[in-house]
């Protein structure tokens, strides 16, 4: 047993030991450790926690991503393709037909087992109008209006029709086919216009805004009528505006 001297020393001791310890760490050691080590421990979980969640969050963000990337491919590869089967698979007959509003039927034809190939149709409502089509997949070409063009011109018995210069050239079967008169001045549209006005009033219906006839100044090209409802009058002034929108 300890006496009472043995005790008392004892306790000065530790006293001396904890403020020894005060004066080293600025709190007792022990308990300092203790309560270090809990905060730790506590603060690492916790970021432990949040590194958990984040890394899961981030993980099903990517998926997210990732999915959303995979689609956005595939459905860009299927408008794709069906573009290019909408172009491939186009109708030569039900194309033209719409296009100009007529009926048309085959002459002849020289194609591949896709269609493609050389089409040789005339107007069911008038069979002395034949033209040609070349279809190559996606691609059309016809000269349907200059055919019909041709036809009308060709139709036409005025002595007018001498003012006209006519050009025509066939490529690969296809007719390009132009007519237009020369002015030299803005005096010169009155005139012209007029001629053309009565070519316009032969076909009637039948007239394309769209055919090459036109009047010429230099490698200028005034194009008096630009849809099938414009007047005669209208075709007049619409060819001085143009004019004066080139050569003022």
């Amino acid at each position: 047993m300890y006496n009472k001297e043995d005790w008392e020393e004892l306790e000065r001791w530790n006293e001396n030991r904890i403020e020894s310890q005060k004066e080293k760490f600025g709190i007792e050691y022990n308990k300092y450790n203790n309560l270090d080590t809990k905060k730790q421990r506590k603060k690492i979980d916790k970021v432990v926690k949040c590194l958990n969640i984040t890394g899961k969050t981030l993980k099903i963000f990517a998926i997210i991503i990732f999915t959303i990337a995979i689609f956005l491919v595939l459905l860009n590869v299927y408008v794709n393709l069906s573009n290019f089967k909408e172009r491939t698979n186009v109708s030569v007959i039900d194309t033209i037909e719409k296009m100009y509003n007529v009926k048309i039927k085959v002459i002849s034809k020289n194609v591949d087992e896709r269609e493609n190939g050389i089409y040789k149709f005339e107007l069911e409502e008038n069979n002395e109008i034949k033209f040609t089509a070349i279809k190559n997949f996606g691609n059309l070409t016809e000269d349907f209006l200059d055919r019909v063009h041709k036809y009308y011109f060709n139709k036409w018995d005025s002595p007018n029709k001498e003012y006209f210069i006519v050009e025509e050239n066939i490529t690969d079967g296809i007719l390009d086919y132009d007519t237009h008169l020369v002015i030299n001045n803005y005096e010169d549209i009155d005139k012209n216009v007029s001629i053309i006005n009565e070519f316009v009033d032969f076909c009637g219906v039948k007239f394309y805004p769209s055919w090459q006839i036109y009047l010429k100044k230099g490698n200028s090209r005034i194009y008096p009528y630009n849809h099938s409802e414009m007047s005669k009058e209208d075709a007049i002034q619409n060819a001085k505006d143009l004019y004066k929108t080139l050569f003022s």
